[in-house]
């Protein structure tokens, strides 16, 4: 009798070795894969909307961006796709095609920021 109680605390022993990491494994993944990326980006509310700062939209979407100080004008790139603005206008080009914002690119304390909906309707 000793015996078949062994053996059975054995197969159950075998049982949670092989389950326990595999289950692990399988919700640590599903959990990265489902869980949405927050982002802590700074809001700032100006004219009635709000505003995020354009250099962290774009370091978060690894966007390169270049700003001309004198003409205001910024010319943001990720591979073969580029998107060109400027400060206090809201007519920006998406690789070269028009395209109207609801609010204007502006500046907020030295920083050069855009309407949050920006991503959703540019950038996405």
């Amino acid at each position: 009798m000793q015996k078949s109680k062994v053996k059975t605390k054995n197969h159950n022993l075998k049982f949670w070795v092989l389950i326990l990491p595999f289950t692990f494994c399988l919700l640590n993944f599903t959990g990265c894969a489902t869980a949405p990326k927050k982002e802590n980006l700074p809001t700032y509310y100006l004219n009635g909307t709000s505003y995020v700062p354009l250099v962290s939209l774009c370091d978060i979407n690894n966007i390169s961006l270049q700003y001309d100080t004198f003409s205001r004008a910024l010319s943001l790139t990720r591979d073969s796709h580029k998107i060109d603005l400027m400060v206090g206008e809201r007519m920006i080009l998406v690789d070269g095609s028009p395209k109207e914002l609801r609010y204007p690119v502006d500046f907020y304390q030295g920083t050069v920021v855009v309407p949050r909906r920006f991503r959703e309707q540019v950038l996405d």
